[in-house]
């Protein structure tokens, strides 16, 4: 969509303007959110492994960094971000299941983690997106997996 004239009431808080996250895959959109964003958000795949997953967020991170720089902007000024449960490991079965898939990906430079909250019942997915399912899992995830990550 494009608005010429429109007014926002209110105002946003955030200066000068809120913030903007693309989540972007593919070369071309991979470009634009170096250009525009402030996050960029990934997924991965289900149709990957997580090999896969990981060598394509290298590259284009890589990708993201060089063409940020081209453009002037500061590549370490743009967050990466993951939604995780778009894979077939189970992140989520266990304290050390959750830091041993998400250490690869800090490793690489992924800053911040999105994580589905939701019980099985309430979402109608025939794809098996991995997630959080009870407020136990929840708890433990923020009791003992994420003091662990901190470091």
């Amino acid at each position: 969509y494009q608005l010429d004239g429109a007014l926002m009431i209110p105002q946003p808080l955030q200066r000068p303007r809120p913030p903007l996250l693309i989540g972007a895959q593919g070369p071309r959109m991979v470009r634009i959110a170096a250009r525009y964003a402030d996050n960029w958000n990934t997924l991965g795949g289900l149709r990957f492994t997580e090999a896969e997953i990981q060598n394509t967020f290298k590259a284009n991170r890589a990708a993201l960094r060089q063409h940020a720089a081209s453009l002037g902007r500061d590549p370490d000024k743009i967050i990466c971000s993951m939604c995780v449960g778009w894979t077939y490991e189970q992140p989520f079965v266990s304290v050390g299941s959750f830091q041993d898939y998400l250490g690869p990906y800090m490793e690489a430079g992924m800053t911040e983690f999105m994580l589905g909250f939701w019980k099985d019942e309430d979402f109608n997915r025939t794809a098996p997106v991995q997630h959080i399912p009870d407020e136990k899992t929840l708890e433990w995830i923020v009791a003992k997996a994420l003091p662990g990550l901190k470091g």
